[in-house]
């Protein structure tokens, strides 16, 4: 497909969370739209890069929101949005062993009850006997929902991709965005690789590389790109209904993958990069950090390993919505490695704040890149 001369939105970025925009951009009769990925496929970087995990389970009335507005959509995919998906609701076990996260962890369940989450404390005891393969001895206790789980990326990302390009979203790949022109405080022209197109609203949804747009129009946002590492194994007999398990006091995850474990572990010391290349150290890291809570994995053979980024923020919450200093320049990214479970529900929000000019169900103003400046930030603790 050519590249068009003029549109009445750019996105910027083909990943899950700008598709996810052009399809309720489109939904809602706005259908002027061009997406620009800079790689062949859709979906590669991020999105076809992560661990796939779904959950409401945060610290953060506005992390829980979105997640659980995502949830009801995952839920409901094929009726709202007309494609298939397959959603794994094996739910996530939030476990712990340290006090303080103990007091957090109760905190953080009434505050998940107060938005309509029905999560719940368990006891070791309870853990074990749901799933015997845990190591429990040493454990205060979890936290769980059955409705959090496990998704293909990629499947919602094609869901989405499908019905934006019927409802006449162009997608344009290989092209890869060269700079943002711009006259006072207004978005004129994006020059890519394949020429340049005239606009005067642009979405900033690239990721780990919305840094780098940024600074296209002069602003530095506070958008780190850093790597983040996975593991999987060969098949274990690991249950269907196995969850996603979190050890908080490791900061290491893990769930079912075709049978084995696949695990995870952000890595603190990792630097501001977009290196993606695999690590031996961090590999064996996120291993020694799996095998005391899942002693099974003593017995795995490591099927595969490989790299992502997140794009994390100071605070770990997303930069949505307009910015002060360029009419119709929009932010959609630093989602610090939840941009999967809340893409949709951001999709939905930025689509309803270009067209109508405000978020409808969840408010925006604590997410907005002017928090940085003001002081004003929400910090999420229930990260890993």
């Amino acid at each position: 497909m050519n590249l068009p001369k003029k549109a009445d939105v750019v996105i910027i970025g083909g990943g899950l969370t700008g598709i996810a925009i052009a399809y309720y951009l489109a939904q809602k009769k706005c259908t002027d739209v061009v997406v620009l990925e800079r790689n062949k496929l859709l979906g590669i970087e991020s999105t076809g890069r992560n661990a796939g995990g779904i959950r409401a389970q945060f610290g953060t009335k506005v992390n829980i929101e979105f997640s659980f507005e995502t949830i009801k959509i995952f839920e409901n995919f094929e009726k709202l949005v007309g494609e298939p998906l397959e959603f794994n609701q094996c739910g996530y076990l939030f476990m712990t062993e340290n006090q303080t996260l103990w007091e957090n962890f109760k905190k953080n369940v009434k505050l998940q009850n107060d938005c309509g989450v029905d999560s719940k404390l368990v006891t070791p005891e309870e853990i074990k006997k749901r799933y015997p393969l845990i190591k429990t001895e040493d454990l205060l206790g979890g936290t769980f929902w059955q409705r959090d789980g496990i998704i293909d990326p990629s499947s919602v990302l094609l869901g989405y991709e499908k019905q934006a390009r019927k409802a006449g979203v162009k997608i344009i790949t290989e092209a890869e965005v060269k700079n943002i022109e711009t006259s006072g405080k207004k978005i004129t022209k994006i020059i890519t690789n394949l020429g340049e197109i005239q606009t005067d609203t642009v979405v900033i949804a690239a990721g780990a590389w919305s840094k780098n747009i940024g600074k296209m129009v002069g602003i530095d946002f506070p958008a780190i790109p850093i790597k983040r590492q996975i593991v999987s194994t060969l098949p274990l007999g690991i249950p269907e209904d196995f969850p996603m398990v979190v050890n908080m006091d490791t900061g290491s995850y893990l769930h079912r993958e075709s049978g084995g474990i696949l695990m995870g572990w952000a890595d603190p010391n990792q630097k501001e990069s977009l290196s993606i290349e695999t690590d031996f150290d961090y590999t064996m890291e996120i291993i020694e950090r799996s095998v005391p809570r899942l002693p099974i994995l003593e017995q795995a053979e490591i099927l595969t390993e490989w790299a992502g980024l997140y794009c994390t923020t100071p605070d770990h919450h997303e930069i949505l919505g307009k910015v002060k200093e360029f009419e119709g320049l929009v932010c959609a990214f630093g989602f610090s490695g939840h941009g999967i479970m809340h893409a949709s529900a951001v999709g939905i929000c930025i689509a309803e704040e270009i067209v109508d000019g405000k978020a409808s169900f969840i408010d925006l103003e604590p997410l907005r890149f002017e928090r940085f400046a003001n002081g004003k930030l929400i910090e999420e603790k229930n990260v890993i």
